[in-house]
């Protein structure tokens, strides 16, 4: 349309310029401002959306003014159109913001009193580890609970960090020795149904990297594959070292040359669809189908 010449738009209809179709918006059930001016005489607004000739999703804003003759009647309609796509995307990334920024907020106060909670868990297995010994029966059990305590207050500390109220403190880790540490915990949460797979990598690079990150990252995908898993099933963990060349940056526009630690999850569930792979980075994205 922005490339037409004159030529190429005389005698042809709106519909066919703007919304590239062979019949009447009015046909399709969509709203036509210019119908409506011509019905009722009045001015019209409408913002009707279409795809262009390159696939991409536009919104417009289409005002109609009526031009009547010496009767009073409706002899003819201007039109104005304004592309508002900007406009939208601008509009609807203040109100993403908006909503993170809230969401924030309710994370804030809810990891505070969490991690009250877990401190008191945190402190009462403690206390009972100082009044038994090394061998006693429920010692091991009681140092699970306090492993498993700690973890968890390194998550509300990402629930916090979420909400600005604490920063991220990366530092230099052993992705293997990790991950490692973790297993046990994954195959809790996972259940005794599926098979949870581990493949270390060999000599490993460190990473950098805030460890309660790990655990969440790892926890939220596991969950989710387990979710995804029907009855009996498998999650595969596995890291490698990666190196992205010029070679693959020329094929993935999005890709940065340099050396990288690889850390996959996999599983042989159900999978995604298309319309929640296009949602995978919105938060809270509902479970697969």
């Amino acid at each position: 349309m922005a490339n037409s010449t004159v030529e190429q738009l005389l005698g042809r209809a709106c519909h066919e310029i703007i919304h590239l179709k062979t019949h009447p918006c009015s046909e399709a059930g969509n709203e036509c401002a210019a119908k409506h001016t011509f019905e009722t005489g009045a001015i019209h607004s409408s913002s009707p959306c279409y795809k262009d000739a390159n696939g991409e999703q536009r919104y417009l804003e289409i005002k109609s003014y009526p031009i009547t003759n010496d009767s009073g009647q409706v002899t003819s309609v201007i039109e104005t159109i304004n592309d508002v796509t900007e406009k939208r995307k601008m509009e609807e990334r203040l109100a993403k913001s908006q909503k993170i920024e809230a969401i924030g907020q309710l994370a804030g106060g809810v990891a505070h009193d969490f991690n009250n909670m877990l401190s008191v868990i945190l402190g009462h297995s403690e206390l009972a580890l100082m009044k038994i010994n090394d061998t006693h029966p429920i010692c091991y059990d009681l140092n699970e609970i306090r492993k498993a305590t700690d973890r968890f207050i390194s998550l509300t500390k990402q629930l916090l960090a979420f909400a600005r109220k604490q920063t991220i403190a990366p530092k230099k880790l052993d992705l293997n020795e990790t991950l490692e540490n973790m297993l046990k915990m994954l195959k809790r949460l996972i259940g005794e149904n599926i098979n949870l797979v581990w493949l270390p990598g060999q000599d490993l690079w460190n990473v950098k990297i805030d460890p309660s990150q790990i655990d969440q990252i790892l926890a939220n995908l596991c969950l989710n594959a387990r979710d995804a898993i029907s009855d009996v099933g498998k999650i595969t963990i596995e890291n490698s070292n990666k190196a992205i060349d010029e070679v693959y940056c020329a094929d993935n526009p999005e890709a940065i040359q340099g050396e990288y630690v690889m850390l996959s999850v996999s599983d042989n569930g159900c999978g995604m669809d298309k319309n929640t792979l296009n949602k995978i980075f919105e938060l809270f994205l509902p479970q697969r189908k």
